[in-house]
């Protein structure tokens, strides 16, 4: 070894330490690690199983990032951490120089290699730029493959993943699912949510569900169900930095704050809408959005897009019933008792939960004789009708907690709400808001209640229209009962073209109706094609959804609200 190579040596020694100096610096400015990962903790932490060996290879030097012993000797990028290492690291690079050196000996987890034998000539091939370096290769095994550029905090959390993994087994009873997160202590909620899961299934099964058979049924009818919800909505595409398991549980926790909130189930669809809304591409806080609540009436907010309830439900998780939640204002007239009787006849076929809503102006009544009348009522009146109901008692204005509420209920149970005095060409203020916060169907009680034995579709072809369809054909399959189709026109041809989509839709699905083509007023003739077919209720689009033309309502539509005796489901 010549005088000459070893001093060359020492200068690229110190040029290496002037590079770790200048590392442990920017480290200390952006908190990133500078340290390699020691092989023993990462073994123990993903629980590595086995040992099979690859022979010699050609590795990446830039995926080598541990040590088996001489995690601290180096950084990450395996610069010398110490001036004591000098004459050690000089001599092997003249070494190298001279005579070679023999490969090196690594254990390769995932992607990532750690070193055994040869630290300092990974070093200097580092130094040097070299791409590639010889090594014989042991590969260990791991549920959770290891990425080079894996930092300590990630290895935690693929740590919490394989716990996860060894526990479910759903990297071998499901391999193909990517439940990996990006944000530490959240497995355990996915465990809580099996075992509720496992819960229930046993309910319905009646009996004991082993532990497997609840995590593949979670997985399949549960998990892949609610993920695809969000990918339909585009959460996936304005967060690409999360995994589908992250969203899946910030999608669990918004979903268990709203029900915290409202003090009931909320549907999983109409969750994953609201996400989308307030986090998505389109949030509401948009300069249009700001200038479009400028102009609005208080408290007339602007309505979710035409369809978003058949949506939400397109993919259901879970309960296959559309309507779980029915809420109905309860007002203690004659009047509300009826919506509440509605109420009860729908809750009966759809199994479904009636929470009603009645609105004090001081906390102060919240306990008061009359609440607690009101309560008796409501009460007996679900216990009669055999339905599972609950009274909510807010404080405030109705339509304020109605606005609020009405959005995390499948559908709204009203009775109808006389225009103030001196404005007879609008609906009540608070009718017209219950009606466009409302997320779902909004079925408007008249003077009694119906038994609901056949609808009469009102369908004109428009956008609007064939949500009243798509709801139309549900409650005809779901309750198994007739429905007849109208529309109203003054060319018989077109009209009958429109009914003829109709009609083959509700065939399509199994679902048969008769048509009728109506003449003259629209409002007129639906409710003479009502009477002349012997529909105790009506099936129709609620009034536009644009914010702005919604200030008056469609005509139609108030004109069936003051005059029909049957009860009306505007749907949107």
């Amino acid at each position: 070894m010549s005088g000459h190579q070893y001093l060359e040596a020492v200068r690229d020694f110190q040029d290496a330490r002037q590079k770790a100096g200048m590392q442990k610096l920017i480290a200390r400015l952006t908190g990133k690690s500078l340290d390699l990962l020691a092989y023993d903790e990462v073994r123990q932490q993903l629980k590595g199983y086995g040992k099979k060996e690859m022979g010699l290879r050609e590795i990446p030097v830039e995926n080598i990032v541990g040590s088996v012993g001489r995690y601290q000797d180096f950084t990450r990028s395996f610069l010398p951490r110490s001036d004591s290492d000098r004459s050690r690291w000089a001599g092997v690079k003249v070494a190298q120089v001279t005579k070679g050196l023999p490969p090196i000996t690594v254990y390769q987890i995932g992607d990532a290699y750690f070193v055994l034998d040869g630290n300092h000539r990974v070093s200097i091939a580092r130094q040097q730029g070299n791409p590639m370096i010889e090594a014989y290769v042991t590969e260990v095994s791991t549920r959770v493959p290891l990425s080079p550029d894996d930092e300590p905090d990630d290895i935690i959390l693929k740590a919490e993943y394989v716990d996860f993994l060894e526990q479910t087994q759903l990297d071998e009873l499901r391999p193909e699912v990517d439940l990996s997160l990006s944000l530490p202590g959240k497995y355990p909620l996915l465990l809580e949510h099996i075992e509720v899961h496992r819960y229930y299934m046993g309910l319905e099964q009646g009996g004991e569900v082993s532990y497997e058979e609840a995590v593949v049924h979670w997985c399949d009818e549960v998990y892949r169900a609610v993920v695809r919800m969000i990918r339909e909505s585009g959460l996936i595409r304005d967060f690409p930095e999360r995994t589908e398991a992250d969203m899946y549980v910030w999608l669990a926790e918004h979903r268990a704050e709203i029900e915290e909130s409202l003090g009931w189930e909320v549907a999983t669809g109409t969750a994953v809408s609201d996400l989308a809304a307030h986090f998505g591409s389109f949030r509401p806080q948009t300069l249009w959005g700001r200038a479009l609540r400028a102009v609005l009436p208080g408290g007339l907010e602007p309505s979710s897009s035409v369809g978003q309830w058949r949506r939400e439900r397109m993919n259901p998780v879970g309960d296959p019933h559309f309507i779980r939640v029915l809420m109905v204002p309860i007002s203690g007239s004659e009047l509300g008792w009826h919506a509440l009787d509605q109420a009860i006849r729908v809750a009966k076929v759809e199994d479904s939960i009636i929470r009603g809503l009645y609105v004090v102006a001081d906390a102060s009544q919240q306990q008061g004789i009359m609440v607690q009348a009101m309560r008796a009522e409501f009460e007996r009146r679900c216990l009669a009708g055999e339905v599972d109901g609950e009274l909510i008692v807010e404080v405030g204005e109705l339509e304020k907690q109605v606005t609020r509420r009405s959005r995390w209920a499948d559908a709204l149970v009203l009775q109808p709400y006389s225009p103030p005095d001196g404005s007879e060409d609008w609906i009540d203020p608070l009718m017209r808001s219950m009606i466009r916060s409302a997320s779902g169907p909004i079925l408007v009680v008249p003077d009694q209640s119906s038994p609901m034995r056949k609808g009469l579709l009102a369908y004109d072809g428009e956008l609007i229209s064939e949500e009243a369809l798509f709801t139309a054909a549900y409650l005809a399959s779901r309750w198994q009962i007739p429905f007849s189709v109208v529309t109203v026109g003054d060319d018989p041809e077109a009209a009958a073209a429109i009914l003829q989509r109709a009609t083959a839709y509700l065939t399509s699905l199994g679902v048969g109706a008769e048509a009728k083509v109506m003449s003259g007023d629209v409002g007129d003739g639906i409710l003479e094609a009502a009477a002349e077919e012997g529909c105790d209720f009506i099936v129709m689009g609620s009034p536009s959804l644009n914010p702005m033309l919604e200030l008056v309502v469609d005509s139609t539509v108030q004109s069936l609200l003051e005059r029909s005796e049957i009860p009306l489901v505007l749907c949107r």
